[in-house]
This record gives C-alpha cells, structure tokens and sequence, in this order.
C-alpha cells in the first residue's frame, strides 16, 4: 500500500493498545517500547482479565499473545470477535510460535497480523501504526457511508415535501383556475359582451390558460423528477382517496355539464397503497375523462373489492380514443394528443407514467374504448395483508 507519508501520520497519545501476554517479562518490554513511542498502553495476563478490560478501557488494537494458562490467545481473539461492538478491534498476535499452521490459526481466529518472537522494535511499531492507519481508513470510510446515507434521506424527506405541497397546490389552485377558464369561454362563446367587455374578457381567458400551463408543467417536471421507483406503502383509506379526486375534478365537471359519479362496495376501505402515487394515477385518469367528455355526458369511478385485488374503474360515455393512438396509450405520451370536446388545453401526467405508477404496486392497467361510445380504464392492485 504506497501512501504518502505526510498523510500516514498518526498522533500516538490518543491511541490506546492492550498488551496480553503471561509472562511478565515480555509486558515489561513491550510496555516500555510503546509508551517510548507515545503510545497509551494497558496490560492484562490473561484472558479473562483482556476480557473484563477491553469492555472498560475500549483499546484501539490489541497485542495478543497465544499460550496463557486460562485460555488460549486464539480463544480470547474469538471470544471478542462475537462482539459487535469490538469485533473491528484489530488484533496483532506476538507469540514464539511461528509455525505455518499456528498463523493460519490466528488469521482464521481473527487477527490481521502475525509477529514472532523474539521481535524487531522497528518491525512491531511499523505493523502497530500500519494497522491503526487502516483501522482509522476504516472509521472514516464508515462514518463518510453514514453521512452520505444521512444526506440521501434528508433528499428523499425533502423531495417527499416537495411533492405532496406541489400536489396541495395544485389541489387548491386547479378549481379556481378551471372555474376561471370555464366562465371565460362561455361569456365569449354567448357573445354578450361588448366589445370592450370581451377583449378583456379574452385577455382573462389567455391568462388563464398560460396559468394552468405553467402549474400542469411545475408539477409534471417535480414528479418526474422526484425518485418515482420508490413506494410509500401506507394502509390508507381508498374511498376518502377517491373523494378528494371528485372534489377536486368536480368543478370541471359542473362547467361541462358532465354527470361525475363515485360508486363503491368495499367491505374494508382501508388498503396497503401509495396513496399519493396511486391518487396521481386515477386523478390523471378521471381528468381525462372529462376532458374527452362532450357537455350533458357521463364519467363514473367504481371501486371494488375482488378475492385478491382492488380494482378500479373509470369509465366515460366521450368520443372514445382512435384505434391508431391506442398503441401509444402507455407508450409515449407525446404521441397522444387530442383536443378536448371543449377546446381544453392538456394536463396532467401521460399515461405511461400512471401505468409506472401501477406497475409498481405490482398492479396492471387495461383500457378499452370505441370511437363515440367512451371509453374505460381498469386497474387491478394485488391486495396486500400488512406490511
């Protein structure tokens, strides 16, 4: 390992080794060499006692000698290598032994280094600093791990945020704006209106339509944008899910005249969803469907319970979708584009998003529609137990 020696530099007084080893002689030694080197340095002479003192003192790396009278310095090495909280503690065994099968053992029991005896000063300062240099590597790549998972939580939390206050907007401003864009055109279209009158009433409606723009494309660029393979499953409540879209839709619909109905038959209303998700999806749906809805028609969002599946229907009686755009329905967006029955302009997300959407609660998505007779969209989520 080449590294640079001003960056391999280690302050020894703030690191703590435990010397274990029986005989009173080598502690004595190898005491007096450590702390020359500035090192903190405690002692124990025998297993039960390294035991009882790395719990208390928290040393930093370990010399371990092998033959002590209570226990082997292979069976203490495994016994701290259980503990999680000492299992990365790195131990350097110094030992007379030096056969090819006792390092092996060693390495095998734990330990990331192997020193005979008798010993060279140089070589157990050099091993001891090269592994608390690693050992400090390790910490730090550690603790940079846990930054960067903090940091990408923080993102995550903050996205989430952002999503579900653009969704509360959008909530609260797509009614006025509809209501806004609604009465506009139908003062224009009475021609009623002087001619001052109507140019800024036309001013208003061209607002209007720049505004819903604008808010459709804010919101469209967060959600596709936001981290939308990720699921937020939380039991949630389907029927008040499917209400806020009809309060929400409902204006649009008293503009055109459009019968706008919620039908129900859960036994429990309470299901194991993404609820923002799954409201974006059907909200996106139901929007349609008003919007492909000529004035006096009819737009229907059915919900029901099946063995294994919630599903659930949007249907409408409008112009239906062209048999040569349906092949691009969950394809590509951009190739499905129609007027609405009263000239509205687009929005919402397309519909290869809502089928994203679906196919992440492991659902799927079907759709049926004839030219003037309507059309509808059927989707199956799988029922879930708990989480």
């Amino acid at each position: 390992m080449n590294l640079p020696m001003k960056q391999f530099h280690l302050d020894e007084k703030n690191y703590t080794i435990l010397i274990v080893d029986d005989t009173e002689s080598n502690v004595r030694l190898l005491s007096f060499v450590l702390r020359e080197a500035g090192y903190q340095v405690i002692v124990a002479f025998n297993g039960s006692d390294a035991l009882q003192l790395i719990s208390q003192r928290n040393p930093d790396l370990i010399l371990m000698d092998v033959l002590m009278p209570d226990m082997s310095g292979y069976d203490v090495t495994a016994k701290i290598k259980e503990r999680s909280d000492f299992s990365a503690t790195p131990i350097i065994f110094i030992t007379a032994l030096s056969d090819l099968g006792d390092k092996l053992k060693a390495f095998k029991a734990g330990g990331v280094d192997f020193i005979s005896k008798p010993f060279q000063k140089d070589e157990v300062l050099v091993r001891i600093k090269t592994h608390l240099f690693l050992q400090d590597l390790l910490k730090e790549r550690d603790s940079r791990i846990e930054q960067l998972k903090s940091q990408e939580k923080e993102v995550h939390f903050l996205n989430a945020i952002n999503a579900e206050f653009l969704r509360i907007l959008k909530h609260d401003i797509d009614g006025p704006l509809n209501n806004i864009y609604g009465v506009s055109s139908l003062l224009i279209e009475n021609k009623a209106l002087d001619a001052d009158a109507l140019e800024m009433t036309q001013l208003i409606l061209n607002s209007t339509q720049k505004l819903i723009v604008n808010v459709n494309r804010l919101y469209q660029n967060n959600i596709q944008t936001e981290p939308n393979n990720v699921l937020n499953i939380e039991p949630s409540n389907v029927t008040n899910l499917l209400s806020r879209i009809i309060e929400l839709t409902k204006p649009k619909a008293n503009l055109k005249g459009i019968d706008l109905e919620l039908i129900h038959t859960l036994k429990s209303k309470t299901f194991f969803i993404d609820e923002i998700k799954l409201e974006i999806a059907i909200y996106n749906l139901v929007s349609n469907a008003l919007k492909f809805t000529p004035p006096g028609g009819s737009v229907v969002i059915k919900v029901t319970e099946k063995p294994e599946h919630l599903v659930i229907t949007v249907k409408d009686n409008g112009i239906g979708i062209p048999q040569h755009l349906q092949k691009y329905l969950f394809l590509d967006a951009s190739k499905v584009k129609q007027a609405g029955t009263d000239g509205e302009i687009g929005s919402g997300l397309g519909l290869d998003i809502v089928q994203d959407y679906i196919h992440l609660h492991d659902g799927t998505i079907e759709v049926k529609s004839q030219k003037n007779k309507g059309t509808e969209f059927n989707i199956f989520i799988p029922i879930l137990e708990n989480q």
